[in-house]
């Protein structure tokens, strides 16, 4: 993988320069440089699985700059806040328009899509259950094979910007839904309190609280209709 990364980013240096007259008339030289470095340094270490990187400045007088460098993190944030919005990503863009990443930050990893559901065929109402799909590690409460779960569980819904309008079934909480219908996140979402321990700390996660797929007979499933709406409070 290094080698062939290492050909990979050269082939992107190459790019790089060869439309170094056009990048010039969007960014400043100091940006050709950065990018011409990272290219570098990145091919390097790929090629040869080791790299260093050393910040060195010359001066002629040894008091010239400052005991710390903290002044180099604040120049460069300075030169890159005017780009930057003070507010989250969700409450600026729509769902439509989120990266991948983005996307999948959005989701705060309770589970409560992965459980099993009833359906009332006679009114359309969809009833949870604390069965865990097949997928589902209970203690954890996250998918054992997220990026290829649709092989494991045909049936498995993707989520995706044009389909969070067709899913009334979503909870309430989930955080599509929530910004979808223009509301915000809450206290206890990860991208809010900066840890993913809050969900399961508000009782907003299903780890540990729901049985394996198998091991609840068709019969006994409307026993089994939980309300995960309410958070937890044990």
């Amino acid at each position: 993988m290094r080698l062939h990364y290492a050909k990979t980013l050269a082939a992107w240096r190459d790019a790089f320069e060869a439309n170094k007259s056009q990048l010039s008339e969007i960014y400043d030289e100091r940006f050709i440089r950065l990018w011409r470095f990272y290219l570098l340094a990145c091919e390097n270490y790929f090629a040869h699985g080791c790299g260093m990187v050393f910040q060195i400045q010359l001066t002629h007088r040894q008091d010239a700059v400052p005991l710390t460098r903290s002044y180099i993190a604040e120049k460069i944030s300075s030169i890159y806040r005017p780009f930057m919005s003070d507010r989250p990503f969700w409450k600026t863009k729509p769902l439509a328009q989120l990266t991948h990443q983005e996307w999948e930050t959005l989701c705060d990893g309770c589970g409560k899509c992965c459980v099993l559901k009833l359906e009332d065929m006679d009114t359309g109402a969809v009833y949870y259950t604390d069965v865990a799909c097949k997928m589902l590690d209970c203690q954890t409460g996250k998918c054992r094979d997220y990026d290829n779960r649709k092989l494991h569980v045909p049936d498995c819904v993707l989520l995706t910007p044009q389909s969070v309008e067709q899913l009334a079934w979503m909870p309430k909480t989930c955080a599509y839904r929530l910004v979808y219908e223009g509301h915000d996140l809450p206290d206890w979402h990860p991208l809010v309190s900066g840890t993913s321990d809050t969900v399961r700390q508000a009782g907003q996660c299903v780890a540990g609280r729901v049985f394996p797929e198998g091991s609840v007979e068709d019969d006994d499933m409307a026993d089994h209709i939980t309300d995960w709406d309410s958070p937890a409070t044990d």
